[in-house]
């Protein structure tokens, strides 16, 4: 089962504009759409490459590390799974990730919330 989560959460957040907020709302929608239809190659290998430089990033830091020995710890893992998630990313397929989308981003179960500074 490796080192992925029971439920899985996908938090979006952006600083924009009032007047811009709709508009970053709906292109948000819009990637979700096209995640859930099957993205491109290319966009894949973007993803890949964005993936693999967070992990590299994250695994010098002490956060990463309290928060996924922590998630290792309450689900009952073997904390060494953490270690192979920079392999795991070459695992990512357009099926894959047209599946997950399809069952992990429904336009019905999501919460919006702006916070507007007054």
């Amino acid at each position: 089962q490796g080192w992925l989560p029971e439920e899985a959460r996908l938090r979006v957040q952006f600083e924009c504009k009032p007047e811009d907020v709709e508009t970053l709302q709906q292109a948000t929608l819009g990637v979700i759409a096209e995640l859930q239809s099957g993205a491109s190659e290319s966009h894949l290998e973007i993803l890949r490459a964005q993936r693999n430089k967070q992990l590299s990033v994250a695994l010098q830091s002490d956060e990463f590390w309290v928060s996924e020995l922590e998630q290792a710890f309450r689900a009952g893992r073997d904390p060494r799974s953490i270690l192979e998630q920079p392999g795991l990313t070459s695992l990512i397929t357009r099926e894959r990730l047209r599946e997950a989308a399809r069952r992990h981003l429904s336009p019905q179960d999501y919460v919006e919330a702006v916070w507007s500074a007054q």
